[in-house]
Order: C-alpha cells, then sequence, then structure tokens
C-alpha cells in the first residue's frame, strides 16, 4: 500500500505574486492498494473541483522467454472521476459529473537497456468547457527508457 501526495505547482513565473505556485497549485492525496501482483487499485481526492477518483491497473501479459515466450508486456488501467461540486446556475446531472478512461499500456523490453512503450487511451468527459467540444477524446502516447548504466536512466 501506498499513500501518495502529488502537487504540480502553478507558474513560477509569477513567484512573488501567487506564493511561488503554491496559490494556483493541483493537489491530489490518494492511497494505491496491490491487491495481487497483477492487480492495483487506486483511491483520491483532488484540490481542483474538490473531485474523487477511482482507478485500477490490472497486468494482463508478462514478457518472458523459455518454453512460454511472450514478447511484450500489456496491462489495461482503468479510471472513472466524479466532480461533486455543484454549479448552482447549471442544470448537470450526476451521469455529467462522471469522466472515465480506459488506457492498454503496450510495452516491449529490448536486451537489457531499452523499453519502449505504446498507450493508446480513451477518455470520456461528463462536462465539457464549450457545448461544442466532444465528450468523447481518443490518443496515443509513446514512450521509451533508455538505460545509460545500472544506476541512472
Amino acid at each position: 500500500m501506498t499513500f501518495a501526495f502529488r502537487t504540480d505547482l502553478g507558474d513560477l513565473g509569477k513567484a512573488l505574486t501567487d506564493e511561488f505556485g503554491l496559490d494556483t497549485a493541483f493537489v491530489r492525496i490518494g492511497v494505491d492498494y496491490g491487491i495481487t501482483n497483477n492487480l492495483m487499485v487506486s483511491f483520491g481526492r483532488s484540490k481542483l473541483d474538490k473531485e474523487f477518483d477511482l482507478s485500477g491497473v490490472f497486468k494482463v501479459l508478462q514478457q518472458s522467454s523459455g518454453s512460454c515466450n511472450m514478447p511484450i508486456i500489456m496491462s489495461v488501467y482503468g479510471g472513472v472521476m466524479c466532480t461533486p461540486a455543484k454549479y448552482p446556475d447549471m442544470n448537470i446531472d450526476f451521469g455529467d459529473r462522471l469522466s472515465t478512461m480506459v488506457q492498454v499500456r503496450i510495452a516491449r523490453n529490448f536486451m537489457e537497456r531499452l523499453t519502449l512503450q505504446i498507450a493508446p487511451i480513451w477518455v470520456y468527459n461528463g462536462m465539457t468547457n464549450h457545448p461544442d467540444d466532444s465528450h468523447h477524446i481518443f490518443s496515443v502516447g509513446l514512450g521509451g527508457h533508455l538505460k545509460i548504466t545500472k544506476k541512472s536512466a
């Protein structure tokens, strides 16, 4: 189990006017719990709009060689977020306060030094900033990790 406090400071360029980014910081407090070696769940609360989130990761495949050769690592990550804040000037149903996401992470280790990953993600936003904005967002993330020495990457 991990207790996590995460923060993303605001614009540090305005250090004197907003306390070095603390006045506009994004803050999340959460708990991550590994139920099994392949399943992890997380619950948290964010300062922005007082949002609650629940998510989980399930490892579907593990890269291995030998008699059971599996060339990739694959995990599925999903989550839901609820915005309980009330907007008196808007008529918002509970379903509109929910946002969900599903991501499939596929990675492969090459030798002992290089790992590459592709991660398509679908997000549904219950509330949008503008009526013409789409509630559905799809994107693909790419990443890599190159090990330079045994202790650095």
